[in-house]
């Protein structure tokens, strides 16, 4: 399944899933091409950073997010100086990051001592953004988690699509790694909790119930909460137990692929939070 790779430091320094979306991707093009010799986007200026020419629509077809919820949170990152427009013209504008305020935040969430080196410290060596090591650092080795296109249209939901991304994941990499290892009622789970997951993409506990409620109640995952008391007896705490709900979810994307056929650059999310 096609889909965008979201940092979990990205979604906690931004404070939305729409808004790291749109930002990856923005980091994608400044990337180097296979050939290791060029960035992504059509033109690198003197900092070796990529600028790439797009408009609001065209953000919106490669993300699936609605055109408003593009315009709101390509102001957002503008107004904290994220991303950087150049000369505007024909509804289009020519856009980069600025790898200054990316490092900074990057190192605010994770303390890489690499970005601060490169771009924080008032000593910075500031070297291009396509050669540096906070680049490969941040968008490359950090962890995160696929965002996943067809379950973004199953689901509506920027959020709910993210925490469900990252629960096939733990039944099955792209190298069919399981990390799922607790077995409950002779069924493999996933064990978390809504504090953990919230922790990794930014989100409060309560929020995350919010999110599984839904799941579960569409039938999109399977869901039990245990209770467990420590040693002490001075702390109960709350276990939440999770599977995916396979046959149901490959009915889903199946009739998902199936309508995409049929319609060109379909919006996949409702209004998002920027």
């Amino acid at each position: 399944m096609a889909g965008f790779w979201l940092p979990h430091w990205l979604l906690r320094g931004v404070g939305t899933p729409a808004r790291a979306l749109v930002l990856a991707d923005l980091a994608w093009w400044a990337d180097p091409e296979p050939t290791g010799q060029r960035a992504r986007a059509g033109r690198v200026d003197a900092q070796g950073v990529a600028w790439v020419e797009a408009s609001r629509g065209f953000l919106a077809a490669r993300t699936r997010l609605p055109t408003s919820t593009v315009e709101s949170v390509l102001a957002w990152l503008k107004a904290h100086e994220l991303v950087l427009v150049g000369n505007v013209g024909h509804g289009a504008a020519w856009l980069r990051i600025n790898p200054t305020a990316v490092a900074r935040l990057y190192f605010e969430e994770t303390q890489d001592e690499v970005a601060y080196t490169e771009f924080v410290a008032e000593t910075a060596s500031h070297p291009t953004w396509i050669t540096s090591q906070t680049r490969q650092h941040a968008f490359h080795t950090a962890t995160g988690t696929t965002l996943h296109a067809s379950l973004a249209a199953v689901v509506k939901d920027l959020p709910a699509a993210l925490v469900l991304s990252q629960l096939l994941f733990w039944f099955g990499d792209a190298r069919k790694h399981v990390k799922a290892e607790v077995r409950f009622n002779q069924e493999l789970w996933w064990v978390t909790s809504a504090a953990r997951l919230g922790k990794m993409f930014g989100m409060y506990p309560q929020q995350v119930r919010h999110i599984l409620d839904r799941l579960e109640s569409r039938g999109l995952v399977h869901r039990c909460v245990r209770l467990h008391q420590s040693h002490s007896r001075e702390q109960v705490r709350r276990w939440t137990f999770l599977r995916p709900a396979f046959r149901v979810l490959r009915a889903e994307v199946r009739d998902v692929i199936a309508a995409w056929s049929e319609a060109e650059d379909p919006d996949v999310f409702e209004e998002q939070e920027v």
